[in-house]
């Protein structure tokens, strides 16, 4: 088992209750298992004490690691020497040391008026006991909701609560999973925002990545005013040519683009590149990103003669690195395949599809839906070619790959 003072969790959180109230105790922390799926909680019972462990010891390490004491009040509970005496007496040196905040929650009815912590706010709300509620669940959610408010207030100041915060995000939201990222963005973002100031490069880095977070569900109402506020914190903080302020007009091009603001549009893909091509370099993959951003707005445009030598350069480099076989490559072949296509040129633009189609299908699998993008614009091309009937079989791979993407992934 972990020490409680090197687990990289944020809060942690001490049971100290009677084994009779164990089962309650259980209810409690079942209800408590949002917090620590969130990342923002560490809870500990005598009940996680390892084969082995010397059990005094690890409650008295565990109750002096511990930022929440939760006194579960029951008659046994002010019945026990064990935890009356001891534990409680210490929780409450904690408290008034302000070493630890100690909740009183009353689950079962005791007279407790003349205890030494009736002088502390007492949970569920008006400090009826759980168990004189007629349903336990309205009643435990009461207590979550206090405890939680009590650890927003223990973790306001503390930057490093903000980094574990953002990070955790973070790594929901590579996983998709948006809604449990969200609020971990938002608490970061209040945090810095507080303890480091408005303007602070990592304020613009909550900022920057609770947008994105935004723009890939389509919100780009919300996305857009956190884009623009954290490339004007980083051309301010950073200077105008920084790799982050190239990354935030970059992004924000994006955004722009999906709207169809194409002036706003190229003048931040041009920032970009502009900043790339002097750093990280005129090769390096970030470098082609914008490349093939601007191309494709000047695609879109009918700026075909602009489009073309963005289209190639981008292309050449990301067949260097990431490589020749990665996704990133393939969607330079097929969009240089389209430009080529949209002009008629079917002879340059068909091998560049069929190759595009092949990485990523090894890449990415046969029903991936980037695939079914590769075989719809290559039938395009074949019925131009007049090639009807091997356009049409890519026409029935289309709609059956679309088809197990819908039946997979129904619509909310």
């Amino acid at each position: 088992m972990s020490s409680p003072k090197s687990d990289p969790r944020l809060v942690r959180l001490f049971y100290s209750y009677s084994h009779k109230d164990e089962t309650l105790r259980d209810e409690l922390q079942t209800h408590l298992s949002l917090l620590k799926r969130q990342g923002i909680l560490h809870d500990w019972h005598d009940r996680k004490i390892g084969a082995g462990q010397e059990w005094e010891g690890a409650i008295d390490e565990n109750q002096e690691a511990a930022d929440v004491i939760l006194l579960l009040v029951s008659a046994d509970f002010l019945a026990s020497d064990y935890c009356y005496d001891r534990k409680m007496k210490r929780a409450l040196e904690k408290h008034e040391a302000g070493e630890a905040r100690v909740i009183p929650v009353i689950i079962r009815p005791v007279d407790w008026s003349q205890a030494p912590f009736s002088k502390l706010q007492a949970l569920p709300k008006g400090a009826k006991p759980v168990t004189n509620c007629s349903n336990h669940d309205e009643a435990w959610t009461d207590v979550a909701r206090g405890i939680r408010e009590v650890i927003r207030e223990l973790i306001a100041d503390r930057p490093d609560v903000a980094e574990n915060l953002h990070s955790l995000a973070l790594l929901y939201h590579d996983q998709g999973k948006f809604a449990e990222a969200e609020p971990l963005y938002r608490q970061a973002l209040e945090i810095r925002e507080k303890v480091l100031g408005p303007d602070h490069r990592d304020v613009a880095a909550s900022l920057h990545n609770l947008a994105r977070l935004y723009y890939a569900q389509s919100k780009y109402n919300k996305a857009e005013p956190l884009y623009r506020r954290a490339l004007e914190i980083r051309e301010k903080v950073l200077g105008p040519d920084h790799r982050d302020v190239a990354a935030s007009a970059q992004n924000l091009a994006w955004l722009y683009y999906e709207q169809s603001k194409y002036g706003e549009t190229e003048r931040l893909f041009q920032q970009a590149l502009t900043i790339r091509e002097k750093n990280p370099g005129p090769e390096h993959p970030d470098t082609a990103s914008s490349l093939y951003g601007l191309a494709l707005l000047y695609h879109d445009q009918g700026r075909y003669a602009k489009a073309e030598p963005l289209y190639q350069r981008a292309l050449t480099i990301r067949e260097k690195n990431p490589g020749p076989e990665h996704p990133d490559t393939a969607s330079s072949l097929h969009n240089l395949a389209r430009l080529y296509r949209d002009q008629a040129k079917y002879t340059e633009a068909e091998p560049l599809f069929r190759r595009a189609l092949t990485i990523r299908e090894t890449a990415l699998g046969s029903d991936h839906l980037s695939v079914a993008g590769s075989l719809q614009n290559l039938a395009s091309l074949l019925r131009k070619t007049n090639r009807a009937d091997e356009a049409a079989e890519m026409e029935i791979r289309v709609i059956a790959i679309r088809a197990k993407h819908v039946q997979e992934n129904p619509a909310k």
